[in-house]
């Protein structure tokens, strides 16, 4: 069962477990797709952490978590969006580091996001072309209409992307003060200690009360047809809210 750490009123849970001498720390924020008021701002925003600090760029961040033996990890869904690390338990200091740079000091780089925004339009263009992705899209917004669960995008949605938007909601949303922090493997005294010190340190501990979320419209029964004629096969998706 997780530990409660009392680190001045921060969410922060431990689990003491495995035979290795390896550490992850992961950081959950309650925010994700539905928080956004520009299409594409979350997960943009979650993916561009790491491009970039007002003291590192991109490149550095990686060589220097490749250079400990660490993994970067994150993550963007409709209701949350995570930023994990996994280090050897021998570099926790360095990787602590690092990783709360990329939280605290996130910067994204115009030149990261353009390189963001071709990759994204391109595997989009690419996913268009396959059924399943296809009927996963129509199925959403037949439940979910205009929401952020079921909104619909096209190419154009990522040339819409700014710096401004995705600061502006990392600013807004990227508040340790609002996560649920989760530390687990070889965790000791003096690991604790440090995240301890990083929390104490927090710059962007504000907490933000102002969110509101979308409403759902009223659900109504239908049947939803979006029909590719060169397609060679269906796919079908049944459900309900």
């Amino acid at each position: 069962e997780a530990e409660r750490l009392n680190i001045n009123n921060y969410k922060v849970y431990c689990v003491k477990g495995g035979t290795e001498p390896v550490i992850k720390l992961e950081i959950i924020f309650p925010y994700g797709n539905r928080t956004e008021t520009n299409k594409l701002i979350a997960a943009a925003t979650n993916y561009l952490m790491n491009s970039g600090t007002h003291t590192a760029s991109s490149k550095e961040l990686m060589e220097n978590i490749d250079y400990y033996g660490a993994f970067y990890q994150h993550d963007n869904s409709f209701d949350r969006s995570s930023l994990s690390i996994y280090t050897l338990k021998r570099y926790y200091k360095e990787i602590f580091e690092i990783f709360f740079d990329i939280i605290q000091n996130a910067n994204s780089p115009e030149s990261e996001i353009d390189i963001y925004k071709e990759n994204s339009k391109q595997r989009f263009i690419i996913n268009s072309t396959k059924n399943d992705f296809l009927a996963r899209r129509a199925f959403n917004y037949a439940l979910f209409n205009e929401h952020p669960y079921g909104y619909k995008i096209d190419q154009n949605d990522f040339d819409s992307i700014s710096r401004d938007q995705i600061l502006a909601y990392y600013h807004s949303n990227y508040k340790l003060k609002n996560s649920t922090i989760i530390i687990s493997g070889d965790v000791s005294d003096d690991v604790i200690s440090a995240l301890s010190n990083h929390l104490q340190n927090d710059a962007t501990s504000e907490v933000n009360n102002t969110i509101t979320l979308p409403e759902f419209n009223e659900y109504k029964k239908q049947v939803y047809f979006e029909e590719r004629k060169d397609a060679l096969q269906s796919a079908i998706r049944i459900g309900r809210p």
